[in-house]
């Protein structure tokens, strides 16, 4: 629990603070975000952003470098890898990152930045089957065709209890790896479920550039992935990063609780898993990861060979968490755009 006040308001944080409640202050100018500082705020709100300006930004960065900085407003998938490049902690992104409900706009969107989020459509169990099957083709898997994200007692996958999940890719023991996952938010009032999403190609061409060594390691060694239960038992093998034959990036693969390494001397072995404890790291970095919680009726679609998601652990006392979700696969989502796109 946290309170995010709109203004500085030197009362309100005074309170907070004795109440032990952590306080994220608004402000402004730079003597608004020094007085919010040093009057205890536990994170800053910088808004309007987009008036302050990314420059202004860096600059206030430069002669207070201890802050924890929220930029609002203005923020939008153009430009919120520039906040966070500039030193943004977090960023508080509305309808200018989702934005329209539009068909072709939205396939654009998602082949642009890797995911994309319709807002607003019913608040209905199982609507997720008719809008999957809209798009493109569904993809039954051993959970059937449609799976429910909640916590249950005696859950089969970490992600149906109320822990944390960390940036990973969905189901890379499959042949072929789903393509593309949907999650249609039914509930979710409890304490926490916050959703988090990774650019998995942008995290490997930083690998590329600032760590060449152990690009190559993970783009070269094939590891195992495995998933069993009592009725299955699905097997794959592959590369964490794996290339074209240009040496684009085709695909990421990252699901730490399903992997096995083959067996190598000890020195590579020790080489591929400080690559992979890199990877891990950067894909939950707040450089490379967006945070923000789903509302019900949010329709979000993700590339599966290129966005990691995840989320942040939530409270099952309070509220409730009811996610349900699908796959579909690239092909059948491509010819559905060019089909608008004649017709249009």
């Amino acid at each position: 629990e946290y309170i995010v006040s709109p203004i500085l308001n030197m009362e309100v944080i005074d309170y907070l603070k004795k109440s032990r409640f952590p306080i994220i202050s608004g402000a402004f100018s730079p003597t608004e975000i020094y007085n919010s500082f040093h009057a205890g705020s536990d994170m800053i709100k910088i808004f309007p952003a987009n008036l302050l300006g990314i420059e202004n930004f860096k600059s206030i960065q430069l002669i207070m470098p201890k802050l924890t900085l929220m930029p609002t407003g203005g923020i939008s998938s153009e430009n919120a890898r520039e906040w966070l490049n500039a030193g943004a902690d977090v960023l508080v992104a509305g309808s200018e990152v989702f934005k329209s409900n539009d068909p072709v706009q939205t396939i654009k969107d998602f082949y642009k930045f890797g995911f994309s989020i319709i807002k607003k459509t019913p608040v209905k169990k199982n609507y997720i089957l008719n809008f999957a099957n809209s798009l493109g083709i569904l993809r039954k898997t051993n959970f059937g065709k449609l799976f429910n994200v909640r916590s249950v007692r005696k859950a089969s996958d970490l992600a149906y209890t109320s822990h944390a999940l960390s940036a990973h890719t969905d189901n890379p023991y499959r042949r072929p790896i789903p393509g593309i996952q949907i999650l249609h938010c039914l509930k979710n009032d409890s304490i926490g479920g916050h959703s988090t999403l990774t650019d998995g190609f942008a995290v490997a061409e930083y690998m590329r550039k600032k760590y060449a060594k152990y690009f190559k390691i993970l783009s070269t060694v094939k590891i195992r992935f495995s998933y069993q239960d009592k009725n299955t038992h699905l097997e794959n093998w592959g590369e964490t990063i794996q290339l074209e034959s240009d040496n684009t990036i085709k695909r990421v693969r990252l699901s730490p609780r399903l992997d096995y390494v083959q067996v190598f001397k000890k020195d590579k072995l020790d080489q591929f898993y400080k690559a992979r404890s890199l990877f891990i790291k950067l894909c939950n970095s707040k450089k490379f990861m967006i945070e923000f919680k789903l509302s019900p009726g949010d329709m979000m679609l993700m590339d599966n060979y290129r966005t990691l998601h995840g989320r942040t652990k939530y409270d099952m006392s309070v509220g409730e968490r009811h996610l349900q979700g699908c796959y579909i696969e690239h092909d059948s989502v491509e010819s559905k755009m060019k089909k608008l796109e004649a017709n249009s």
